[in-house]
């Protein structure tokens, strides 16, 4: 039983502990999402954002109208899991490509849009997305939870720029990038989450200064660093 209801990545380690309790092989259909929720004691949201970061580290498979299916049930291939992580952006490579130029079209546009509408309340959902990003920094080998702390920074800004049209077309990216994220969190050393959390705070500061050309500047940044990282792990 999870004590803490709304922290996803507790249900995260518990299915994974599911998947490597043996009473589970690889192919084999999970119990259903509802069963989950009962026996982790949190909510099927919990459950079903769990599981969505679980299919993108590539533990599981999510089968429309099937179930989700376990691909990993052992520690050895869970050792194979980088290099997994590994040949995706490089089988990626052009879909990733395409994926970044979505994102420097809109995020820049987003952040400046944000410093100039941006409301208290909107600061203090951006500024719980970075403390969260923080203390997923201060634990080791959670990139699950960088991820999702990652996704919900960025898709925050692209709220908080008020423009509904364009937050709806960006949410259209949203399991790509958590793809896209967590394997980078998987692969990349600590180091790169702390580089990232310092490219958050600058980002954020500039949205909250209400200077427009100063966050668009530093959103053009980040993102230009995140196409250099991503080159990166394509070719290594």
């Amino acid at each position: 039983m999870i004590k803490r209801t709304s922290v996803t990545d507790q249900a995260i380690e518990e299915i994974k502990n599911y998947l490597l309790s043996g009473n589970i092989k690889t192919g084999e259909k999970l119990i259903t999402e509802l069963e989950l929720s009962a026996m982790l004691g949190v909510g099927r949201s919990t459950v079903r954002e769990a599981i969505r970061t679980l299919q993108a580290m590539g533990y599981v498979e999510i089968r429309p109208g099937k179930g989700t299916f376990a691909k990993v049930t052992s520690e050895e291939e869970i050792c194979s899991l980088r290099d997994h992580a590994r040949d995706w952006f490089t089988v990626n490579e052009r879909t990733l490509e395409e994926f970044l130029q979505v994102r420097h079209l809109v995020e820049p546009k987003a952040a400046e849009l944000a410093a100039a509408y941006i409301d208290p309340a909107g600061i203090a959902d951006l500024q719980k997305a970075l403390n969260r990003f923080e203390a997923a920094v201060t634990q080791d080998n959670n990139s699950a939870e960088l991820a999702a702390a990652d996704r919900q920074f960025h898709i925050g800004i692209v709220r908080e720029s008020k423009n509904q049209l364009l937050y709806q077309f960006y949410l259209q990216t949203d399991k790509l990038f958590m793809q896209y994220a967590t394997r980078s969190f998987t692969m990349l050393n600590q180091e790169y989450a702390r580089k990232t959390l310092q490219e958050h705070r600058n980002i954020l500061s500039a949205i909250c200064s209400g200077d427009t050309v100063q966050a668009e500047k530093a959103m053009t940044e980040h993102l230009n660093i995140a196409k250099i990282r991503m080159n990166v792990l394509s070719r290594d």
